[in-house]
């Protein structure tokens, strides 16, 4: 009997330890560099109700602490509804967001768009459409209709005297030179932005695209500013 307990004793201690040492890992791992974000408006992108527990949970825990006074949101594309559980899932979504620190169910936004967002590792989700949906909600500058500030006036007519033309054209002058040289900023209503590295961490296309289409609209957010412009965002 006494070695039958001394086995069973020797072949516990092992899985003992492995959990502890698993334990002091987990409450001890570092957490991201919050300590360089203070007072910031942050959004989190996921593409499935789950992936701010299984990926993001210390992230989000480190940066909604009080005194870096941030304030952050999750944008999730998707109710993760593959399996027919759309409805619960974003129910637990919503309770996992606000046990691990964000401050109001009202600071968590899930969209219900299966023709453009399908839950799936066989959807692809296009970047382009993950990029209006950013633009949208934070620079909806970039979704505006272009206009055409460039087009040239109409030519004079003949019968002006030569000196409307040149007033004419010295003040077209002036109003270039004084756009060109206080160009508009680009402009965001958030600050920082966190998503998925380009292998979606779990290797999942919905997860990969959220990656591509958040360059996206970063690209378009800087394009027609020169490269030395800041971004706006943190990402």
């Amino acid at each position: 009997m006494s070695a039958l307990i001394i086995t069973s004793l020797i072949a516990t201690v092992p899985i003992v330890f492995l959990f502890s040492l698993w334990h002091l890992a987990a409450s001890y791992a570092p957490p991201p560099p919050a300590s360089l974000l203070h007072n910031k408006r942050i959004i989190l992108l996921i593409a499935h109700p789950d992936d701010e527990s299984m990926f993001f949970a210390p992230t989000v825990q480190a940066l909604t602490a009080p005194h870096l006074q941030n304030h952050v949101k999750i944008l999730c594309l998707s109710t993760g509804n593959a399996d027919g559980l759309g409805d619960t899932r974003r129910q637990e979504l919503e309770a996992a967001a606000l046990t691990l620190g964000v401050r109001r169910r009202e600071d968590i936004f899930v969209l219900d768009d299966e023709a453009r967002f399908k839950d799936g590792m066989r959807e692809q989700w296009s970047t382009d459409d993950i990029a209006r949906v950013l633009a949208s909600a934070f620079a909806p500058q970039l979704n505006s209709p272009d206009k055409d500030k460039d087009k040239e006036s109409p030519p004079a007519s003949k019968s002006r005297s030569n000196n409307h033309k040149k007033a004419a054209k010295s003040s077209a002058a002036t109003a270039t030179a004084t756009a060109t040289a206080t160009p508009d900023p680009p402009r965001a209503t958030i600050d920082v932005l966190i998503t998925f590295d380009a292998s979606g961490i779990s290797s999942h296309p919905n997860h990969i695209a959220l990656y591509h289409g958040a360059r996206q609209f970063l690209s378009n957010l800087m394009r027609s500013h020169p490269p030395t412009a800041p971004c706006p965002l943190d990402h």
